[in-house]
This record gives structure tokens, C-alpha cells and sequence, in this order.
């Protein structure tokens, strides 16, 4: 004697199989879609940053070769990348090498010498 399902349980079966892949295939569309249009917007912003660069390397070029006086390259550069990061907010500063140990140095809490401060105090 052979046990037969019921045919209600089979087409059940049938359909939840059909709606998880139509619920991937639907999901991996919208991903790829949603993924699409980030890649679209980051290659606006790459091309962007490109273009400002250009610009940026060009007259930093004109400017190095063609001024009336002499730019020192390094200082001129440092000028520019303060004024650029000046223009975001008061805090966003560029370090150099030394001044970037001199901030480590200050806030790892490893200091060398003494903690002594020497002053007169009020007699009551």
C-alpha cells in the first residue's frame, strides 16, 4: 500500500518553493538596481573630484612657472590645503608629520619629564 500525499500539501509545497525564488529574484533585481545607481553616483563623484583636480594642477602649474616671484611648492601647496579644509570648519586641520606625533604624544597619556609647576601663592 503506497501512501499518497494529499494534493493540496504538493501544490502548497509547489507554490512556497516558486514564492522564495520569486522573493530572491526580486531582492537581487532591487539590489543590482539600488547598487547600479550607487556606482552611477560615485562615478559622478570620482569624475567630479577628477575634473577639480585637474583644475587644482593646472593652476598650481601656471602659477609655479609663470608668477613674477619665486613659490616655494611645499608652502604653497600647505597654503592651499589650509584654506581648503578652513573653509569646512574650524576643526578639520592638516598635520604634518612632526605635528601629528606632537598630537599622539599629547593625547596617549605617555609624557616625559616632570608634572611641576613652580609659583608664588597669596599669604592669607
Amino acid at each position: 500500500m503506497s501512501q499518497r500525499t494529499p494534493t493540496s500539501f504538493v501544490g502548497s509545497d509547489r507554490r512556497r518553493r516558486l514564492t522564495k525564488r520569486g522573493t530572491v529574484i526580486v531582492l537581487s533585481v532591487l539590489v543590482a538596481g539600488s547598487s547600479l545607481g550607487w556606482i552611477r553616483a560615485n562615478e559622478s563623484l570620482y569624475y567630479r573630484i577628477s575634473k577639480a583636480l585637474e583644475t587644482y594642477a593646472e593652476v598650481f602649474r601656471r602659477v609655479s612657472l609663470e608668477y613674477v616671484d619665486d613659490v616655494e611648492p611645499e608652502k604653497f601647496v600647505r597654503i592651499g590645503i589650509d584654506a581648503m579644509l578652513s573653509s569646512l570648519d574650524p576643526y578639520t586641520v592638516y598635520m604634518d608629520e612632526t605635528q601629528s606625533e606632537d598630537f599622539d604624544s599629547q593625547v596617549s597619556g605617555r609624557y616625559v619629564g616632570l608634572g611641576i609647576q613652580v609659583g608664588v601663592m597669596d599669604s592669607m
